[in-house]
C-alpha cells in the first residue's frame, strides 16, 4: 500500500480510501491511485507494514501494541491502534503464534452438572468476566468438557498437543489431581480456590466462613 501511495502521490489514507471504493476521494485521485495499484500489479492487502506508514512508527513499535508491550508511550500506543482500525488491519494470527510459538488460548474446563437446570450463577459471572479480560489482552479462552472433577485426561491432551497455553481451574478440592499433574507438566495455570498448603500456585479464593 505504502508504494502505491508513493507512485500515486498521495497519503496512504486516501490509497486506501481509493482502493476501498470510499466517496471522500475525488474520481481523478482514485482513478490514479488505480492506475498505480494496476501498475504495481498490487492487490489490497494491509500488512504491518502500512500500518507502521501509516502511524509514522516502526514496524517494531507496531509489533509491540499489538502484543501489548508495557513499555510503548500512551500516545503512540493510541496512533498504531487508530492506524489498526483505520485501515482495518488484522494481524496473521497463525504466523505471529508459529513465531513465538503461542496459541493465545486458555483452557477452562466445564464439568458435568447433574441437574442441568441448577447453574451456577457465579461460575458463569467469572467465566464472562475471564473471557472479558483475556480478550483485551490478546487471548481467547477454549472451553472444554471435563467428564469428572478428578479428570486429568483432557489437561494432558490439550497440553500434549500444544493447543491452549495454559489453564485456569475452577472448583478446586483439596489434593486436587489436576493441580498435581499440571505442576508435574509444569504448564502454566492458575486456580479459583485454594487445594493444598505445600503446593506452590496461583490461586484467587474467598472467606468462606466470612
Amino acid at each position: 500500500l505504502k508504494d502505491v501511495a508513493l507512485y500515486a502521490n498521495v497519503s496512504i489514507a486516501t490509497a486506501y480510501q481509493a482502493l476501498t471504493d470510499s466517496s471522500e476521494v475525488e474520481d481523478h485521485v482514485s482513478a490514479t491511485v488505480l492506475e498505480s495499484a494496476k501498475a504495481l500489479d498490487y492487490q489490497l492487502n494491509i500488512t504491518i507494514r502500512d500500518v507502521a506508514a501509516y502511524a509514522g512508527v516502526s514496524v517494531t513499535t507496531v509489533s509491540y501494541v499489538i502484543n501489548n508491550n508495557p513499555l510503548i508511550k500512551p500516545a503512540t500506543r493510541q496512533r498504531v491502534r487508530d492506524a489498526i482500525r483505520e485501515l482495518d488491519y488484522h494481524p496473521n494470527t497463525t504466523a505471529r503464534n508459529l513465531k513465538t510459538s503461542e496459541t493465545r488460548m486458555i483452557g477452562y474446563a466445564w464439568h458435568v452438572v447433574e441437574d442441568p437446570i441448577r447453574r451456577n450463577p457465579l461460575l458463569d459471572l467469572f467465566l464472562y468476566e475471564l473471557a472479558q479480560y483475556a480478550e483485551s489482552c490478546g487471548y481467547h479462552i477454549l472451553t472444554f468438557t471435563q467428564p469428572a472433577y478428578s479428570g486429568i485426561k483432557a489437561y494432558e491432551d490439550l497440553s500434549n498437543t500444544n493447543r491452549v497455553d495454559g489453564f485456569v481451574l475452577s472448583d478446586v478440592v483439596y489434593d486436587d489431581p489436576r493441580i498435581k499433574r499440571l505442576l508435574e507438566m509444569q504448564i502454566p495455570f492458575a486456580a479459583y480456590g485454594k487445594s493444598n498448603d505445600e503446593w506452590n500456585f496461583p490461586y484467587v479464593d474467598v472467606d468462606g466462613r466470612r
